[in-house]
């Protein structure tokens, strides 16, 4: 590894990638194992239940350090990690926004590893900060945000809100608005929480984030925001920012946008679209319109990682002008030292992985088409499966699904003593034990409620038959309960 004959580094002969390529072999057949190991991972995932029973006992014997481990003992380690985890290329995995990545993405994950650059400034990383650039500026014209859209890859959508909602207040503090009022965020109740930790982030109070209640479609109506705006500002308070969402977490609703953006380019505020989930359907054919209005937003969240089948972490900050970020977050970074306006004085974090290699290389791989397909697809099925489920006489729906994203419950027979919310949390294990069919438990309007996702694009009609078969012979016979 070294040529120093001097020098004693007690390695393992794959430590390291030697540039000098004399441990190509050692390090290629470590490789080759461990891709074998991910390929069994996700090839033979049928075979393992979309949830582990007990992975704290899988893991609590595992080594945390001591010495060096050979490979096939590293291998064994892993694998123990492998089988602990959930396992998300399950067709039966439809509890969450976590879909299977792309083949792609996964190699864009290697390559970054392998790179290692730090989009901290372009010094550091001078293709793939040009790569971020150029992809988000091309991304925010798709949104309809214009030839001067921009913005920044972050690590998750909660950074992204965080991000946007700090520049919308610096924002309004440039123009000199609210001096001696009270700021306020104004959201809907189905607002993601990460608006309220903003708000602390901030020094505000978490009641400083108005929650509009939503209508009877989980969706924020623009005569309700018109009126929390009148009423915010009769008591003395002035917003920040408007906070819409673009597929709320529990019933994956669309707020009306276009309404909404009119509403608030009245009053001259900063309009936020949190579409970390719905913003998937900028790709699709069919589905598209489902966005209309985006295009008003002065910012967006949209996380890659949901519905573009990214590998995690694959999450941005859009805006309508890019000059934002330095007018309203820019911090010189004197280190860098180039005179450019760099990545990291605009921009929420430091050191930045490079997680626009597995963006770009997803959207090269599975081009325009192929995405439209997934998307429209996962819609089509969601459709599908909630019509099926609304005509048992059982079932109830939260809504309609607009996206993907269904969300029902069971109403007890008349032989169950029990709490409502008991009954269905029951009927989730069920499913999970007798189906191999994961599903969330969100409380929704103060009731347990079941929440699925026809997000994988393996879950098929033959898992649908399998949740529509669950649900019907639990409420026959609730062996579980």
């Amino acid at each position: 590894m070294v040529d120093d004959p001097g020098r004693r580094l007690r390695l393992p002969p794959e430590a390291f990638i030697n540039p000098d390529g004399s441990n190509r072999r050692a390090v290629r057949e470590l490789f080759e194992q461990v891709v074998d190991l991910v390929l069994d991972l996700s090839t033979r995932a049928v075979e393992r239940p979309p949830l582990p029973e007990r992975p704290e006992d899988a893991v609590r014997s595992l080594p945390l350090g001591g010495g060096a481990a050979t490979v096939a003992r590293l291998l064994d380690e892993l694998e123990v990690v492998i089988g602990a985890s959930t396992n998300l290329s399950h067709p039966g995995a439809l509890a969450h926004m976590d879909p299977p990545p792309t083949s792609a993405s996964i190699l864009g994950d290697l390559v970054a590893a392998a790179l290692n650059n730090n989009l901290l400034f372009e010094e550091l990383a001078p293709a793939l900060t040009r790569l971020e650039d150029r992809l988000l500026r091309a991304i925010g014209e798709r949104f309809g945000l214009g030839d001067s859209a921009g913005g920044l890859m972050l690590p998750g959508g909660s950074l992204a809100n965080l991000q946007a909602i700090v520049m919308a207040r610096n924002a309004m503090e440039v123009r000199h608005q609210g001096r001696g009022r009270r700021p306020v965020i104004v959201a809907s109740d189905a607002a993601h929480s990460s608006v309220q930790k903003a708000a602390m982030v901030l020094g505000m109070k978490t009641s400083d984030v108005l929650l509009v209640p939503t209508g009877v479609e989980s969706r924020l109506e623009p005569e309700r925001l018109a009126a929390a705006l009148h009423d915010a500002a009769a008591a003395e308070c002035y917003p920040i920012c408007v906070v819409a969402t673009a597929g709320t977490t529990t019933t994956g609703s669309i707020d009306p946008l276009r309404e909404i953006g009119e509403i608030v380019r009245r009053q001259g505020l900063w309009l936020h679209v949190d579409a970390a989930y719905g913003g998937g359907l900028v790709y699709a054919s069919r589905y598209r319109s489902l966005l209309d209005g985006i295009e008003q937003a002065d910012s967006l969240t949209f996380n890659p990682q949901k519905w573009l089948y990214v590998a995690r972490t694959s999450a941005m900050l859009l805006l309508k002008r890019r000059e934002d970020l330095q007018r309203f977050f820019h911090v010189t970074l004197p280190y860098a030292g180039s005179g450019r306006i760099e990545r990291g004085e605009i921009g929420l974090q430091g050191t930045s992985h490079a997680d626009v290699l597995k963006l770009w290389l997803s959207l090269r791989h599975l081009g325009e088409e192929g995405y439209a397909d997934l998307i429209d697809d996962s819609v089509d099925r969601a459709r599908r499966l909630a019509a099926s489920l609304a005509e048992m006489p059982q079932v109830e729906l939260a809504c309609p699904p607009q996206t993907n994203v269904i969300c029902f419950r069971t109403i007890p027979p008349g032989r169950w003593a029990g709490p409502a919310d008991e009954w269905n949390l029951l009927l989730a294990r069920h499913l999970l034990a007798t189906a191999d069919i994961f599903v969330s438990t969100p409380v929704w309007r103060r009731e347990r409620w079941l929440r699925l996702l026809t997000l994988n694009p393996f879950a098929g009609d033959e898992v649908a038959e399998r949740l529509l078969e669950g649900v019907g012979d639990f409420y026959e016979h609730p062996t579980t309960a």
